[in-house]
């Protein structure tokens, strides 16, 4: 595996794990100390749109790291198919109540009953919920309502809806008048600049322990940044990729070339805007390397032995194609 080649503790850019630091400098800097204001000082909905990949679940993960427990807690909605009846179970579970043998007019009370006590004590409940623009209707405005509190309007419940620039399409409809009025704040998650890409890519790779000289070359975190389009999920795939074929040739940097191959390998125009379930990388394209490269047979051979296969993904459902070219590696920035 690539990690001892490089003196690495583990895969620094495995999509499916994040490193103990994540990455939150430059841009997203600014980014998260707008989100953490908007959570301390206003009360209703909080809007987070982003190109699939662009970091919206890892900003889940931030908040879950970064506020403070005795003052906050947070509730992380995954699963965005959940039904009004269903939420009203999940959330009475996830704040302490055994909701597993009542009936759901029960369970709706008690659960309005805890947010008032949680109120009370000086504490707030974050909801975040994964792929907003997929929550059936009436379970985004179960929690228009319970967010919406008591009489006097006041609740212990903030509530984060995180989705694609389709979530804005989708609430944009009449239907969903009453819950754009409990919007206070809409955040736009926009894509790594150069600067932040060359920064994320050195981050990822002291957080899984390397202390080496610099690893990837300027021509190849050039064509990271145009093949990514500064969506750190590709980046992560590009760059985990690239390394593997510098390993391959016993090279401890990686180049423009490995980048390139990477991209042919992983097949980005296959790519589609579905849940990463459903995302699935081919390795079936040959990398196409020159004279004194590996095989592909072999890197096919290697990627089944480490299990490198499986990794998996989702871009948006209308992205733009990516287009590989074999002639030239600077070709594919065009």
């Amino acid at each position: 595996m690539y990690c001892a080649h490089f003196g690495l503790q583990r895969r620094p850019f495995d999509v499916s794990t994040e490193p103990a630091k994540i990455f939150i400098d430059g841009s997203r800097a600014a980014f998260c100390e707008a989100l953490l204001y908007v959570l301390n000082h206003e009360k209703g909905f909080v809007k987070i749109t982003g190109a699939v990949g662009s970091g919206k679940t890892t900003i889940c993960r931030w908040l879950l790291r970064t506020l403070p427990q005795e003052s906050y807690r947070i509730v992380h909605l995954a699963d965005p198919t959940l039904t009004a009846q269903q939420l009203d179970f999940s959330l009475s579970e996830r704040l302490g109540l055994d909701a597993s043998r009542e009936k759901p007019n029960r369970v709706r009370m008690r659960l309005e009953a805890k947010l008032r006590s949680i109120c009370e004590q000086g504490q707030q409940v974050v909801v975040l919920v994964d792929e907003a623009h997929a929550m059936p209707l009436e379970t985004l405005e179960r929690l228009r309502l319970l967010g919406q509190g008591a009489g006097d309007g006041d609740s212990a419940l903030r509530i984060v809806l995180l989705g694609p620039p389709e979530l804005d399409q989708r609430l944009a409809g009449g239907e969903f008048a009453a819950l754009r009025g409990r919007i206070v704040h809409s955040l736009r998650l926009r894509r790594l600049g150069m600067d932040d890409i060359r920064e994320y890519l050195h981050s990822r790779l002291r957080a899984a322990g390397y202390e080496g000289p610099k690893i990837f070359s300027t021509n190849a975190i050039r064509l990271i940044g145009g093949l990514s389009r500064g969506l750190p999920r590709r980046i992560n795939l590009l760059a985990d990729k690239a390394m593997i074929a510098a390993a391959l040739e016993n090279r401890y940097q990686v180049r423009s070339r490995e980048v390139a191959a990477a991209a042919r390998e992983i097949k980005l125009e296959r790519i589609r805007g579905e849940r990463a379930s459903k995302g699935m990388l081919s390795l079936a394209a040959g990398l196409g390397f020159a004279a004194g490269m590996v095989t592909t047979v072999s890197l096919i051979l290697t990627a089944l032995h480490f299990g490198w296969i499986d990794v998996q993904t989702s871009a948006p459902a209308q992205a733009q194609t990516i287009t590989t070219s074999s002639a030239s590696p600077d070709r594919l920035t065009r």
